[in-house]
């Protein structure tokens, strides 16, 4: 998983998160599960604003893309497409900022 291949290649990072030594000298990195259980006691808008000045603490980069999409699964059956407008730092390789917005088109691309 993802998850496993993030532990694996930041391994050296995680003893500075506060994870704890196996045996030997590789820290022991959470799997899905006990990262959803953290994620989900998290307030999502205080995380984000922590996470977003964290990235922006030195400015964004030299160019910032302004992307638009439809989430997935979203428009099929009763719940209608929820779509999404971010800017994404290029250089920082993160999203600065996604914010819902209304369809308000019907043409494509």
């Amino acid at each position: 998983t993802l998850t496993a291949q993030w532990g694996r290649d930041y391994n050296h990072l995680l003893g500075q998160l506060g994870f704890t030594k196996r045996n030997g000298a590789r820290y022991r990195s959470p799997c899905f599960g006990e990262l959803s259980t953290i994620y989900s006691t998290l307030d999502a808008d205080a995380f984000e604003g922590v996470l977003r000045r964290w990235l922006q603490a030195d400015g964004t980069g030299d160019v910032v893309a302004i992307d638009g999409k439809c989430l997935r699964g979203s428009r099929a059956g009763a719940v209608p497409g929820v779509h999404l407008v971010r800017a994404f730092d290029r250089d920082a390789k993160s999203v600065l900022t996604q914010v819902p917005i209304r369809q308000s088109y019907t043409g494509s691309g």
